[in-house]
């Protein structure tokens, strides 16, 4: 078992140096563990039957979740809230649960001094930043989106997009290993196209983005 972990540490990240630096050695393990060594259960994916949607068409998306890797979540709508359930989990969440859900009756519209750091988002009253009439989902006007300096991304900061097409209040599910204690923490939904929505995790600053999966079953 050692060694097939260890060849399995090399394989994932190439030079083990960089685990200090990038991983926790007790999520390596247990992300081993999960990925390896699991009870198989396979279920039927039901793919949700309304096949367009005035903020983001329904289908599935990935995005890298730290030390669990990709995972895939698979959007859906139940009247006017967006659901996220995992498609792939992990020892936290797993698949079936939902991960993910941001209420549309909710939306946002921030300025850029808003958006300067996660404290200021954090502390943003709904009515100071919801649009100045009742807008209909479809009539959502595109806004400028900035990254707070205080939040994480592992992506280049660059690249990241510089306007988006719509912005709620949503939460994200976390809970202990074995999906102990879960609860529901805050966040932004926020929808840049058709192919590509972003996730602004408020309580660890962080930001990640999940990507359209473009594949036939």
């Amino acid at each position: 078992m050692e060694q097939w972990f260890s060849e399995w540490l090399g394989t994932d990240l190439g030079d083990g140096d960089q685990m200090d630096d990038y991983y926790e050695h007790q999520l390596l393990i247990r992300r081993f563990k999960y990925t390896h060594i699991p009870e198989l259960e396979c279920k039927r994916l039901s793919w949700p039957t309304v096949t367009a949607h005035p903020v983001l068409r329904p289908g599935l998306f990935k995005a890298s979740y730290g030390a669990h890797g990709t995972e895939l979540i698979l959007v859906s709508y139940k009247g006017l809230e967006m659901q996220g359930y995992k498609v792939s989990g992990d020892p936290n969440v797993p698949a079936g649960q939902i991960s993910i859900r941001a209420d549309l009756t909710q939306s946002l519209i921030l300025s850029e001094e808003q958006q300067s750091s996660v404290q200021l988002l954090t502390d943003i009253d709904l009515p100071d930043a919801a649009p100045a009439v009742a807008t209909a989902l479809e009539q959502l006007p595109p806004q400028p989106f900035f990254l707070p300096y205080d939040c994480s991304y592992r992506e280049p900061r660059n690249d990241c997009p510089k306007k988006c097409k719509a912005r709620f209040l949503g939460k994200l599910q976390i809970a202990g290993h074995g999906f102990q204690d879960p609860r529901l923490t805050p966040m932004h939904w926020i929808v840049f196209n058709e192919d590509l929505f972003g996730v602004l995790w408020l309580d660890l600053r962080n930001f990640f983005t999940f990507h359209r999966v473009e594949t036939d079953f």
